[in-house]
């Protein structure tokens, strides 16, 4: 099941609403936002992220080619793909150059355009999740390395997988004993294993920082990590957006 926020800007009210119904009947928690005007769909934009934007060349208030030249500003970068009652190559070629992800021609076939968009939302949707997992494992590279914990220390491994289960709420703390189960069970090991050689990790990592204060105990140990993971986080992986609305630079 698909999710993100898809815009219909055109002006024929019965077609967007059909495209919506078709979207939303397998894809329940995709948001859709439906208009006429490219104002609106600037100022959407900039305020929901859309991931997807199916948008007319010609809408009440403004032409195709002005928002596609501002939406490709966006740093979001959303899927545009446009309709057009212009059937011919040259038109399609012109919306492609413009900066346009696709282009459909009038009579819309809804079925069509739907699985684009939803083939469009799925890639996307893959695309973050990689990103996300390439900018955690630098993120948690960079907070092992100024607690002192290199790759090859025995428990690295498994205190990784236990930020990543504590970060995704699979676990938690106050039941320790099943999160080194489950770490456990990932990697073939005991959770007695697991808690012995992350106890490990945490006693070297304390050694090479030389420093007085009491050595922690693991759930400590991990508290204190997921703190600075989370102070990171945000700068690291939710970009700011940007889009020209009304003759001025909207971020949110």
């Amino acid at each position: 099941m698909l999710s993100g926020t898809v815009i219909l800007a055109h002006t024929n009210e019965g077609l967007t609403e059909r495209i919506e119904r078709l979207l939303c009947s397998g894809n329940p928690a995709l948001h859709i936002e439906r208009t006429s005007r490219g104002r609106d769909v600037l100022t959407l934009q900039s305020l929901m992220r859309a991931d997807a934007i199916l948008l007319e060349m010609n809408l009440t208030d403004m032409t195709g080619d002005h928002l596609i030249h501002e939406l490709r500003r966006d740093i979001v970068n959303p899927y545009v793909l446009v309709c057009s009652g212009d059937r011919s190559i040259r038109a399609e070629q012109r919306a492609i150059m413009m900066g346009a992800n696709g282009y459909c021609a009038a009579p819309v076939d809804v079925p069509e355009v739907c699985g684009r968009l939803e083939t469009q939302l799925r890639r996307r949707a893959e695309s973050i999740d990689a990103q996300k997992m390439v900018l955690e494992e630098a993120m948690l590279q960079r907070v092992f390395a100024e607690r002192g914990i290199s790759s090859d220390l025995k428990g690295y491994v498994y205190l990784k997988q236990a930020l990543r289960l504590l970060a995704a709420g699979e676990c938690s703390l106050k039941a320790i004993g099943e999160l080194y189960d489950k770490i456990g069970a990932r990697f073939g090991r005991s959770g007695r294993t697991v808690e012995r050689d992350i106890r490990y990790a945490v006693a070297r990592c304390w050694e090479r920082r030389r420093v007085e204060e009491g050595r922690p105990g693991n759930a400590q140990f991990l508290a204190k990590l997921m703190e600075e993971c989370d102070s990171v986080k945000p700068t690291l992986i939710t970009p700011r957006v940007s889009v020209f609305a009304s003759g001025r630079r909207v971020f949110r």
